[in-house]
């Protein structure tokens, strides 16, 4: 008779969000091995194909599968990397439970600022704020964003008109038809973004 060591736990996350665990027969190892990591899942549903920004499902799942891919191909990719900050805000602003809400009255401005000036603009403010930093200046440097609306309250809004499971991911990633065009793209995310919220107002 084989003898199995340790069986991985597997969670399951039923519609109503409550989590069970499943025993899974695992191959046999030596009492030296690791245990391996649990294994979170989600159980396919209908409530599970919609995202809590209002968006279904596309073909790589909802926004947070859209969202960590983009982030883990701009990381070889230093041109789409330029969008990192408003994709990081648009997400955050789209997804607030995913975010810290200290920071998102900021995000939002920044966004404002992206829309209103252009993403060399932001560079320029997240460049100002990395010199600060270094100089121990007194934390975030509000004063570039002050003519900018703040968060509203009420947040989030229901849906977002363009939301990150729009993003198109063709055999070339997300920046298959070019620089520009993604850059286009997350710029009506983000001008999705500060209009649902403004709307709130």
């Amino acid at each position: 008779m084989r003898r199995f060591d340790w069986v991985p736990a597997l969670t399951l996350t039923r519609p109503s969000g409550r989590r069970y665990e499943r025993n899974l027969l695992s191959l046999p190892v030596s009492r030296a091995s690791p245990a391996p990591p649990r294994v979170s899942i989600m159980i396919g549903t209908p409530e599970t194909d919609r995202c809590e920004c209002g968006a279904s499902a596309g073909p790589l799942g909802v926004c947070v599968d859209y969202y960590h891919a983009v982030l883990a191909e701009e990381q070889g990719d230093p041109l789409m990397y330029r969008w990192h900050a408003p994709v990081v805000c648009a997400y955050l602003l789209q997804h607030p439970a995913r975010a810290h809400q200290k920071y998102l009255d900021g995000q939002f401005r920044q966004l404002q600022l992206f829309l209103d000036l252009g993403l060399d603009a932001m560079l320029r403010l997240a460049a100002h704020q990395v010199t600060r930093n270094k100089r121990g200046g007194p934390g975030f440097d509000v004063a570039p964003l002050a003519a900018y609306a703040p968060l509203p309250p009420g947040g989030p809004p229901p849906r977002f008109r363009a939301t990150f499971r729009d993003l198109p991911a063709g055999d070339g990633g997300f920046v298959s038809d070019g620089h520009p065009a993604y850059g286009r793209r997350i710029e009506a995310i983000a001008a999705a973004t500060v209009e649902s919220w403004l709307a709130l107002r």
